[in-house]
């Protein structure tokens, strides 16, 4: 109800009861007259009576006239006391009367006072929700974040008007102040809100006017100055103190020249107070992506770039040497008897080896080349625009440099490592990014057969054909296993990682000598991948998978049955349009629910063609599986797969949690992975848990699910 109809009612009302107490004073009039006329011929008609009865009167003793005069003088003198004794009574009821319709008015008065302060307060809280339902973060938005904070100020100014805005952070020991005005101010009036707010921050916060101080500005409204004077009145709502980490904000101010009502300034101070916290998550999610984009082509540990760069990198160096006839060298350096290290002195020693040595290489090449940390104790150099020979020779600058340098620990005095060095050459090793690192691998073999300590290049391969000749035979000896079915799944437990409940296995391929020995999938990947064996192998392990799991006796506890079960797959199989009928197919057969298959992919093999993986991905759904990307963390921009594709689960890469104890950075990678995906629902698995410290740390990270050591060791299924 607006105020003009509570006005219309109050009037209405009014009228309405100025006519009944006009009513009510005319009757009482009335009555009163009456009442007077009634008394005075009373005491006339008495006055006529009286001599008639009295002594001396003609009918003075004479009882048949005496009588009934005597009747009708009492009779008379009654009827007077009776009009008398109403007419009092009457004004006794017109006095009560009277008082209770004062009693309503006042009640009335009070009724429409509250009910007009509810509308009041209604329309307020209508604007705050028209304010408050436009603060929905998004990915673009918080990308986009100062046009989205805006948007928002825009639609405040349409609720609450205000002269100018304001939000001040502290980065760096120093302080942002941003400025948002409804329109366009004259430049002194600009330099006077600049000021005013400069000063009101810094009073605020006890900043000393030493703090550098960058100011960004705003205009919501492009129109000319119409300031009114400069009485500004300030709003103001600081960051709440179990909130304080949030990305350095410390505040945000809402000026206007105008009196506020104390609703108003109840409702605009709330609106203000959930502002402040979702500007500040906005720059924490901001900070956390700007991490991630840094971390997806870095490595954690040594600062250098990771594989997903180097093969970024490798390919456009592929391209440049092949179209101005350039050649250029690939150097791999692992390092030697590396366990050792960390048995003897510790990881903490030993990762601070792999630090110093990724320094060592940085500081022995040339500027322009590229340094890339592969991965434990691997590392790899790209030598743009060498020659083999020069390869050669900078490698064992590269070796010299590290054997003879001298490692200091934290408490056992120092020691020193070595290395082995590949080398591999375009064009004359290969053209291929497939051929060139498979030729690394075999080069680095051959250093490490010639003892370590040593460089290999391919042209020891060529004096000594019998590594290529290995590699060939520990091929066929693969194709041999699988026509014997000598690949088996080993299960690895995946549990909750606050209930240690167990959700399901992932199915990991090994190979079974004749001679009993277990071979790791690690140890013939590499085979089936150069030699296309890679589809037969998925194919294979699904099958024998889903056989093991489906007539296994144990499994009542699970849902129909059947655990949660993770099968590999490799990316020729996204391409592979029949390979999902054919699971679909497969868990008919053995009665398992499509929703209890995920299929897994490593990060770097799922985004290699985001629209294939895309048409994979729903045609996955469509058929009722699921989805979880592996080695989450370890590849070039990870966040944009997350924010272009949608999983149901990512496993964090183990090179991040292995080291999450004595690692603040790799902790504050995982910690951010974990809040991310549970940001936009999508559940994680951190692998490579192998202790009771890293589980610890991943529940208070709450981390939905583990995987790894602490909780058993791959194998068949009846050893769970």
């Amino acid at each position: 109800m607006s105020s003009d109809r509570f006005d219309h009612l109050q009037i209405q009302t009014l009228d309405r009861v100025s006519r009944i107490l006009a009513s009510f004073v005319k009757n009482k009039t009335f009555g009163m007259s009456v009442r007077k006329l009634i008394e005075a011929e009373h005491r006339s008609v008495l006055a006529d009576l009286s001599p008639l009865t009295g002594p001396g009167s003609p009918c003075f003793g004479n009882p048949v006239l005496c009588k009934p005069l005597e009747k009708a003088v009492g009779t008379l003198t009654a009827l007077t006391q009776a009009v008398s004794r109403l007419s009092d009574e009457s004004q006794i009821h017109w006095g009560v009367n009277g008082h209770s319709i004062r009693n309503i008015l006042d009640e009335f008065h009070d009724t429409l006072r509250h009910a007009r302060q509810l509308v009041i307060e209604k329309d307020l809280l209508d604007r705050q929700s028209r304010v408050l339902s436009r603060i929905i973060l998004s990915s673009e938005k918080v990308a986009r974040w100062k046009e989205f904070i805006r948007g928002i100020l825009r639609e405040l100014q349409e609720m609450f008007p205000f002269e100018v805005f304001s939000i001040a952070f502290t980065e760096d020991q120093s302080l942002t102040l941003y400025l948002y005005y409804r329109s366009t101010p004259q430049r002194d009036s600009q330099e006077r809100f600049r000021e005013y707010f400069l000063e009101y921050f810094r009073d605020r916060f006890g900043l000393s006017r030493e703090t550098s101080v960058e100011v960004e500005e705003f205009f919501l409204s492009e129109e000319p100055d119409g300031f009114p004077g400069f009485d500004l009145k300030t709003l103001m709502v600081t960051v709440p103190d179990y909130a304080a980490d949030l990305s350095g904000i410390l505040g945000i101010a809402y000026g206007v020249t105008r009196e506020l009502t104390p609703q108003e300034q109840s409702v605009i101070q709330s609106i203000l107070s959930v502002m402040v916290m979702v500007i500040g998550s906005i720059k924490v999610i901001s900070r956390t992506l700007s991490e991630l984009e840094y971390y997806s082509t870095h490595d954690p540990l040594t600062g250098l770039h990771n594989r997903r760069y180097f093969n970024e990198m490798i390919g456009y160096e592929i391209q440049r040497s092949e179209r101005h006839g350039h050649k250029f060298c690939l150097l791999m350096i692992d390092l030697d008897n590396f366990k050792d290290v960390n048995d003897s002195y510790g990881h903490l020693d030993g990762d601070r080896v792999l630090n110093q040595l990724g320094k060592i290489v940085t500081g022995t090449v040339r500027k322009g080349d590229i340094v890339c940390r592969f991965g434990g104790d691997e590392f790899v150099v790209l030598l743009s625009e060498t020659s083999l020979s020069g390869g050669c020779t900078l490698a064992e600058t590269v070796r010299e440099a590290i054997q003879t340098w001298s490692f200091g620990t934290t408490d056992r005095g120092s020691f020193h490592v070595t290395v082995s060095v590949g080398i591999v050459a375009y064009p004359q090793d290969g053209n291929q990014i497939e051929d060139l690192l498979a030729g690394l691998d075999l080069v680095l073999y051959r250093a490490k057969e010639r003892g370590r300590n040593t460089v290999a290049s391919s042209r020891d391969l060529r004096t000594d054909i019998r590594s290529v000749r290995l590699f060939r035979l520990h091929t066929e000896e693969f194709r041999q296993a699988l026509g014997e079915e000598r690949i088996v799944p080993y299960f690895h437990g995946i549990y909750a990682a606050g209930s240690g409940r167990l959700l399901g296995y992932e199915s990991l391929a090994r190979l079974l000598n004749t001679d009993g020995t277990v071979v790791q999938a690690q140890d013939f990947l590499d085979l089936a991948r150069k030699y296309g064996l890679l589809t037969t192998l998925d194919r294979f392990m699904l099958e024998k998978s889903l056989r093991t799991v489906a007539h296994h006796p144990d499994f009542s506890v699970f849902e129909n049955g059947i655990p949660v079960l993770f099968v590999n797959l490799s990316s020729q199989e996204i391409e592979n349009h029949g390979f999902l009928d054919l699971a679909r197919e497969l868990c008919d057969r053995f009665g398992v629910a499509p929703s209890r298959l995920v299929f897994e992919i490593v990060e770097s093999d799922a985004i290699q063609d985001l629209k294939s993986m895309k048409v994979f991905l729903q045609e996955l759904r469509s058929k009722g599986f699921s989805f979880a990307l592996d080695d989450f963390g370890s590849g070039y921009n990870s966040f944009h797969y997350l924010r272009e594709l949608h999983f149901e689960y990512v496993k964090i890469d183990g090179a991040f949690v292995r080291n999450i104890v004595h690692s603040p950075i790799d902790r504050a990678l995982v910690g951010n992975l974990i809040r991310l995906c549970r940001e936009i629902g999508t559940k994680t698995i951190a692998e490579y848990v192998e202790g009771p410290e890293i589980h610890a740390i991943l529940r208070e990270m709450s981390v939905d699910f583990v995987q790894g050591y602490h909780f058993g060791l791959p194998g068949p299924l009846s050893g769970y």
